[in-house]
């Protein structure tokens, strides 16, 4: 006859009783679960009850859990007691050991945690039976030293783990501090991890330790066998390596609600195998990653799905104008082709096509009376439309974009001279690439044509520019435009692209969806100078 084990779970949360109670139920019919909602109906269990083990809520009505242990340890020293909560720290994991309880867990607790503490719970009653109190005793106080100092080393390393996720703005972001953290860990030679298409049944890494993440012909294909290790299948043109896991290969698999979400893989150090310890680690960090991985993948897809409708929406706007027809579309190509001339990193010309077409998106909170007046704007208009950056920059804030990004949609209209706009910064107080919008979008307009002006000449636009540096615009990156669009091939480079066409590839809005759209919008933007903003 199997032996039976009692356990009490005292919380005074209903759905976190059941829940501990269903879950310790599904690990066995050998365990017997009795449920407290508060100290005094625990208190009562501990007395009247053959306990083996209480899970013990530190906040409860009545006494609270720390309280309750140290009213009951010493009486009942045969009860392996566990103290939970959902809000852990340093001192409340040292208190709770201090006062003599066997573990501490932090809400929720892991299927992986319980089954560890239930095995504990079985292997104690088991040594009780068989070994003299005075060994157990001896024992006890060394197991209790060494979990104590492994609580520690775990609370502090989930501390870490939360701080880390915490501050994570992209799935990139965590793919990388997956890799950091299990490099840091294992102390491996390599750390890698792959995200899973189930369409293709296939892997493509996105982060390698330290080292920028290969290209996207680097897929594996990842197949479990029925002992629980795994075959990794590389595939690099015709050539196909297959891996089995080996001691100095850890291959962890990533799962969603069952599904293979990626595998994090470590090349450790051939001559010492995985300790069992960092593998939970390992595990418990995966698991953790979870909740943050689902919320930037939501919050990615909200983000481009935004960014789509906004980039439709500008190239609606521009299309009610012949005047400013694809102007976003120009300013962001003459931008980007003159930043990779210069030549700026790769990161910052991503960073002027990805905000360029935005740049003027405030513009959907400007009445249309104003927007598409077909003569030159009074005093009052321009102040108006002025407001345009910062409608725009409160437009983007839920794209998530870089600091560097969301300034190229406020700062495009300030001056060198810190005479501009909105917020009259002057000089190096100006981010670096609204300098390079403010350059590309001047010479966009004085090229084209407005309802009281033809447009100028290539020649004299950038003749333009170049009267203009150290006033209007950064005096370096004037004259360096000036040079490298007066190269012969440079205009055409350009403008060899089938612009009008690119655009054009864009959905857009019939006259009542624009509306809509800009309603919708302004409706959500609080007030600036105190005014609402009316379309």
């Amino acid at each position: 006859m199997k032996e039976k084990y009692h356990i009490l779970v005292a919380d005074d949360e209903t759905s976190v009783r059941e829940i501990l109670r269903d879950l310790i139920l599904a690990l066995g019919n050998e365990y017997i679960v009795y449920t407290a909602a508060d100290s005094y109906e625990a208190l009562h269990m501990l007395q009247s009850l053959p306990l083996d083990l209480a899970f013990i809520d530190i906040n409860m009505p009545g006494i609270n859990g720390f309280q309750l242990l140290q009213d009951t340890r010493e009486k009942y020293r045969e009860i392996m007691m566990v103290i939970i909560t959902g809000q852990p720290s340093y001192s409340m994991v040292l208190e709770a050991l201090r006062l003599g309880a066997e573990d501490f867990l932090a809400k929720p607790i892991s299927l992986a945690e319980l089954r560890q503490i239930l095995s504990k719970v079985r292997q104690t009653k088991e040594r009780r039976c068989s070994k003299a109190e005075k060994s157990l005793k001896q024992e006890n106080l060394e197991a209790l030293t060494q979990e104590m100092h492994h609580k520690i080393k775990e609370q502090h390393f989930l501390h870490s783990l939360s701080e880390k996720l915490g501050h994570l703005r992209n799935t990139s972001e965590l793919y990388f501090c997956l890799t950091d953290m299990a490099l840091t860990l294992t102390g491996g030679r390599e750390a890698a991890f792959y995200r899973y298409d189930s369409t293709g049944g296939r892997l493509r890494m996105v982060s390698l330790s330290e080292k920028e993440p290969k290209g996207d012909n680097e897929v594996f294909e990842f197949q479990e066998d029925s002992s629980g290790g795994a075959t990794i299948s590389m595939s690099d043109g015709e050539k196909l390596e297959k891996r089995k896991i080996t001691p100095a290969f850890l291959s962890l698999p990533l799962r969603l609600r069952g599904e293979l979400m990626g595998v994090l893989q470590i090349y450790g150090n051939p001559q010492q195998s995985f300790r069992n310890e960092i593998i939970e680690q390992l595990q418990l960090m995966l698991d953790r990653s979870l909740l943050t991985l689902e919320n930037l993948e939501l919050q990615e897809s909200v983000s481009a799905k935004l960014y789509d409708t906004l980039t439709a929406l500008i190239n609606s706007l521009e299309a009610r104008d012949s005047y400013s027809r694809h102007h976003s579309v120009r300013v962001t190509h003459i931008a980007a082709h003159f930043a990779e001339k210069i030549p700026l990193s790769p990161e910052l010309v991503d960073s002027l096509r990805l905000a360029g077409p935005l740049h003027d998106i405030g513009k959907i909170g400007i009445p249309d009376g104003i927007l598409l007046k077909p003569s030159r704007l009074t005093p009052d208009e321009m102040e108006v439309i002025r407001q345009h950056t910062l409608i725009g920059e409160k437009i983007v804030a839920p794209l998530n974009l870089l600091p560097r990004e969301r300034a190229i949609i406020l700062h495009h209209h300030e001056r060198w001279d810190g005479k501009g706009y909105p917020m009259g910064l002057k000089g190096d107080e100006i981010p670096f690439l609204p300098r390079i919008i403010a350059i590309a979008d001047a010479y966009d307009a004085i090229t084209s044509d407005r309802p009281y002006r033809q447009h100028l000449t290539h020649a004299e636009a950038l003749r333009e520019i170049k009267a203009h540096y150290g006033t209007q615009f950064d005096p370096d990156l004037a004259l360096q435009f000036v040079d490298i669009m007066s190269q012969p091939g440079n205009l055409q480079e350009i403008f060899g692209l089938p612009i009008t066409e690119l655009a054009d590839q864009s959905p857009q809005f019939s006259d009542e969806q624009l509306y809509q759209l800009k309603k919708k919008f302004c409706q959500k933007l609080p007030p600036l100078n105190g005014c609402k903003i009316h379309l």
